[in-house]
């Protein structure tokens, strides 16, 4: 890297390097992963590459100039890339045969007739030496606070593709950095919910588990608005204008979010259970991705026992129903149907988010007939005394005298199959009846235990 001698601006440098020394040195620079999307591109030596990494390539062949690049000293000769990552890892991925060239080199001229589909190891010497000699600008930023970085960021992609996630994205607060590192994982790290896994299937990049575009943020934003009706416990606008307070919350010290973390957590980690399972990205897009969130918490918070296995797939059933029923709605002279899909497909207000959810919840429910959990699932030592007592002292089950202490509080009705924890559905057992029983209906479990005492008297 050479520093020119333009004056540029306080805390700025202006300098120059050529692509053999940006590839000779790759190694000095990082990302700085607050302010910079996702690298999402599968680098893989001999392949094509994605159509945008090759349309880089022919600028590179054709001798065109490449946009200023912005970098961060971090110190010890390292920089971070503040703008302008998808352009360096890219060149780095043609230098290491990564990409080739597109159809589209040989309209510009006889000079380079059959360099289509080469990489740039098979590229005449020349070309490849030109490539190598190109120069590139870094406007390096020398000593300027975190929060200037910030500022320089908003500043320069004001009126470019910057969504309005991006810019809270790279806000600087505990809470941007959190729900970043939801969807994006920490550090070098995938995330840890599955469904945000992405993948280069026929060199297009997508999400393995959801069909949502890994190229913005769009996923972050989701997953905002699913953290934002956690933190509140109610179903919010689905709107830029929530979200922004929620960013701007972050700041006050008084704003207790992080209190709702692993609540939060509990549903995503559902919510990925169940998404991995049902393996099909296609069905899972728009807002039938968004109000699965929405619809699981909504089960969950109500103690309903959901099959993950089926979940999605009931979900998406018990939308598919409610789009083509054909009743009447009220007065409104709509159909269900019609009402439904207007508000399923455009509704944005609280109160017609919440009206979908209903009608979704209420249809699942009828479809699956789904069981009500407990959420006590513990007896009390009282609980339990008061049941050995009515039980003389002997196990519930196969009548053996057992002392209190080596007795086993066991619900008759599982409490996985709906059985409630209160003392008319306790059982005080044997260690062995206990384990034998597992979570066997009752009925079940007395068929079973009566054939297995046949058994043990037929063998002795």
């Amino acid at each position: 890297m050479q520093k020119t001698n333009v004056n540029i601006a306080p805390n700025y440098s202006l300098y120059t390097t050529s692509i053999s020394e940006l590839y000779t040195n790759k190694g000095i620079f990082g990302i700085n992963k607050r302010r910079q999307r996702k690298y999402l591109f599968n680098d893989i030596t001999g392949k094509k590459g994605h159509p945008w990494q090759r349309q880089l390539f022919l600028s590179l062949v054709l001798g065109n100039p490449l946009p200023q690049f912005e970098l961060a000293d971090i110190g010890d000769g390292k920089f971070l890339i503040e703008d302008g990552q998808q352009r360096t890892k890219t060149i780095i991925a043609i230098i290491g045969d990564c990409i080739k060239l597109p159809k589209e080199i040989e309209n510009f001229g006889d000079d380079y007739d059959g360099l289509a589909g080469k990489s740039f190891s098979e590229l005449p010497k020349k070309i490849r030496e030109k490539i190598l000699k190109t120069e590139l600008l870094l406007l390096v930023n020398e000593s300027s606070t975190e929060e200037e970085k910030h500022n320089r960021f908003i500043l320069i992609n004001n009126g470019t593709p910057l969504t309005s996630q991006d810019k809270r994205s790279a806000q600087l607060s505990d809470g941007a950095e959190y729900l970043q590192t939801i969807v994006d994982g920490e550090g070098d790290n995938d995330s840890k919910y599955r469904m945000f896994t992405i993948s280069t299937i026929d060199e297009k990049v997508m999400h393995t588990y959801i069909d949502v575009d890994p190229f913005g943020r769009s996923a972050e934003e989701i997953v905002a608005h699913w953290f934002n009706t956690t933190i509140y416990g109610e179903i919010q606008e689905y709107s830029q204008a929530p979200l922004n307070r929620l960013y701007k919350e972050f700041f006050n010290p008084n704003f207790k979010w992080q209190s709702k973390k692993a609540r939060f957590e509990s549903y995503l980690k559902s919510l990925d259970k169940a998404i991995v399972k049902h393996n099909n990205r296609k069905n899972l897009k728009g807002r039938i991705f968004t109000y699965s969130f929405y619809v699981l918490k909504q089960l969950l918070d109500n103690n309903y026992k959901l099959d993950y296995d089926t979940f999605i797939d009931t979900y998406i059933t018990a939308v598919a129903s409610l789009r083509t029923e054909n009743e009447a709605f009220f007065d409104v002279g709509k159909d269900v149907n019609s009402f439904f899909v207007d508000v399923f497909r455009q509704g944005s207000f609280d109160y017609q988010i919440e009206y979908v959810v209903n009608e979704i919840v209420e249809r699942i429910i009828k479809q699956t007939k789904m069981i009500v959990v407990d959420s006590k699932r513990a007896f009390s030592n009282d609980e339990k005394r008061t049941k050995y007592s009515e039980q003389n002292g002997e196990c519930g089950y196969c009548g053996k005298a057992i002392a209190l202490e080596q007795g086993v509080c066991d619900h008759k009705v599982p409490h996985s199959h709906g059985g409630k924890t209160e003392i008319d559905n306790l059982v005080v057992s044997c260690k062995r009846c206990n384990s034998l029983k597992t979570n066997l209906p009752y009925d079940a479990w007395v068929e079973a235990n009566e054939q297995m005492q046949r058994e043990m008297i037929e063998e002795a």
